[in-house]
């Protein structure tokens, strides 16, 4: 089991109950104009897509006699296709000349904030500055290695703080290409339940970051879904 951490005094001003298997997490995403994200893909080289690429309403995949996994944000429906074509929809594919097996996943982002200072209510438990808590859009990962994603085709320079340290403590550099990165192993072991940051450094100049915590015992599978935290301005 991964280590789990009491507290600072700091963080109990920091409070926010994450409503694990809830609706409404998509927001982030939305934001781009992505419907889902592509989770796998094998043996489908006409597809036009690739482990963890964003897809579109009305976007057509040719599959050929390959296979795809698309997970939905707003829907959060997984959807495993095998051959034929599909055009991506708001919440599911249409499918053409092949076969579809549909699994519910749990939604997530949904954030409910707790007004006065919050005990050890479980590993579920994570932070945000109270005063702040409209400006921060926090993320679940059910694993210690998540995954990075964010809209770049250079090699951005990446940064992981710990926000429940004050200032926040740097865990982890490292450096990203074409928008995607994992947290490494022989890196630092995050925390379950506590507030981390990443920041990303583009190539062109700009920063964006991302606000995450970990709970193992976030339902459904460790996918690369699962893992994924999603890093926009």
């Amino acid at each position: 089991m991964l280590p789990f951490k009491i507290p600072s005094l700091c963080s109990i001003l920091w409070a926010v109950v994450f409503a694990a298997g809830v609706a409404g997490g998509s927001s982030v995403l939305a934001a781009e104009g992505a419907v889902a994200v592509v989770e796998a893909v094998e043996n489908a080289p006409d597809a036009g897509v690739g482990f963890l690429d964003y897809v579109y309403k009305g976007q057509s995949i040719s599959l050929g006699q390959g296979m795809i996994v698309l997970s939905y944000f707003d829907s959060c429906l997984k959807e495993t296709v095998r051959s034929g074509e599909l055009t991506v929809g708001e919440g599911s594919s249409e499918i053409s000349g092949g076969e579809v097996s549909v699994e519910k996943m749990p939604c997530q982002g949904q954030r409910l904030l707790v007004t006065e200072a919050t005990g050890e209510a479980g590993v579920t438990v994570t932070r945000i500055k109270e005063q702040n808590a409209g400006e921060w859009a926090e993320w679940t990962v059910k694993s210690a290695t998540p995954i990075f994603k964010w809209k770049s085709n250079g090699a951005d320079e990446i940064k992981l703080y710990d926000m429940d340290t004050e200032p926040p403590q740097l865990v982890w550099s490292g450096r990203g290409a074409v928008g995607t990165s994992t947290y490494p192993d022989t890196a630092p072991a995050l925390e379950i339940g506590l507030p981390y940051e990443v920041r990303v450094s583009l190539a062109d100049g700009g920063q964006i970051k991302a606000l995450f915590s970990i709970d193992p015992d976030m339902d459904g599978p460790d996918s690369a879904v699962s893992r994924m935290v999603p890093v926009r301005p």
